[in-house]
């Protein structure tokens, strides 16, 4: 069956993560019930093979928080994938065990909010990601996103925080590979 496949393909070795997976309720491509339903047999087959997690969220923080809070999670718990909502959001997902995925909307001029999440977090609790082929940094705005301009993000991370880009850098490989090697 399809779940005994699933569970065969992230046990190899080269998988370091399910996902992504989460809630998308702004396209609607699934029914939401069954979105939850998928939703939950992924935590619990992430948690089953020892694997974090990558989640989705789209215009579903409050469910998604609400079936991750309820669940029993992989350790470490993975990566809230581009994550653009406010502190508040930010300290519950981290509460839970999570990293918040950076990306590109973080230099955007208007994107306060985000800049606010990640200097009430820290540098600890982020990881960068292009989530490529969309959301590029402020000045490629229009073009499509590519993983080099991950630089960027760092560099605003950097600035945000007030800490050399070196250390900033280091502290999110770090971080990466505590998420990404099994808590190590």
């Amino acid at each position: 069956n399809f779940t005994d496949e699933l569970r065969e393909i992230l046990s190899r070795e080269d998988v370091v993560a399910v996902g992504e997976t989460g809630l998308d309720f702004y396209r609607d491509l699934s029914p939401r019930e069954v979105q939850k339903e998928v939703f939950k047999a992924q935590i619990d087959l992430a948690r089953e093979i020892g694997k974090p997690l990558i989640v989705h969220v789209r215009e579903a923080y409050d469910e998604v928080y609400e079936i991750l809070k309820d669940s029993d999670l992989p350790d470490p718990p993975g990566v809230i994938h581009s994550f653009s909502a406010d502190e508040t959001w930010a300290k519950r997902f981290v509460d839970l065990g999570f990293v918040l995925g950076i990306g590109g909307p973080i230099t955007y001029p208007k994107n306060h909010h985000l800049r606010e999440a990640v200097r009430f977090v820290g540098l600890e609790n982020v990881v960068v990601e292009t989530d490529c082929p969309y959301l590029p940094p402020q000045r490629f705005r229009g073009k499509r996103n590519e993983p080099v301009r991950v630089f960027h993000v760092l560099e605003e991370i950097s600035r945000v925080l007030g800490e050399d880009l070196e250390s900033v850098a280091n502290a999110v490989f770090e971080n990466t590979l505590r998420t990404f090697s099994g808590g190590a």
